[in-house]
């Protein structure tokens, strides 16, 4: 069950949760140009932008590479330093467990992942 294809696919899981969660934490407010549009054409962006970035990231799932892996499980970790990061900026908005939950969690699946792989490149 908890093999390291199974801790990326929960990894995926995890993040797809959160942007899910994004949207009605309205993250579109903390990105550069996308924060000045009013809040519905804010969301139209963020969310049509989506398409094409899940549209990749699902045709490397179904396509691996060890650079693709090592890409998401990287990203993953930074991902959660950019939300610490933004964690004092006003426009905020992700608090409660089940936020955090989906963040750190897919923070903590990626690092796994990524040193269960290092030993198969």
């Amino acid at each position: 069950m908890f093999n390291p294809e199974n801790l990326f696919l929960l990894m995926v899981a995890l993040f797809l949760c959160h942007e899910l969660d994004a949207i009605r934490h309205h993250e579109w407010r903390l990105f550069a140009f996308i924060n000045r549009l009013d809040d519905e054409t804010g969301y139209a962006v963020f969310a049509l932008l989506h398409i094409p970035l899940f549209f990749l990231f699902l045709w490397f799932v179904a396509n691996p590479t060890a650079w693709f892996f090592i890409a998401a499980d990287s990203f993953a970790i930074i991902h959660l330093g950019l939300h610490l990061w933004f964690r004092s900026d006003p426009r905020y908005e992700f608090q409660g467990f089940v936020s955090n939950f989906f963040i750190v969690g897919t923070a903590v699946f990626g690092a796994i992942h990524l040193i269960l792989l290092f030993p198969t490149i």
